[in-house]
């Protein structure tokens, strides 16, 4: 609960963060609020695999990902 996660400066917040060592991989998920100088994001889930660095962004219903990115 109450996952704050923060590195150089950017911010990430939400309800539930679990990692799998053996596969390599983070999901967050519930409430998701992102920070960084390059934008911001809301999501409710958000799936990181560090082998492939591939990020996956997803809500739980039909309703779009909020991102506001600064060029």
């Amino acid at each position: 609960e109450n996952v704050n996660m923060f590195y150089m400066d950017n911010s990430l917040f939400s309800e539930k963060a679990d990692f799998s060592n053996e596969n390599n991989r983070l999901t967050v998920e519930g409430n998701i609020k992102t920070q960084s100088p390059e934008g911001n994001l809301m999501a409710d889930k958000l799936n990181f695999d560090f082998t492939d660095k591939k990020l996956k962004v997803s809500m739980y219903n039909e309703d779009k990902v909020n991102v506001k990115t600064k060029f």
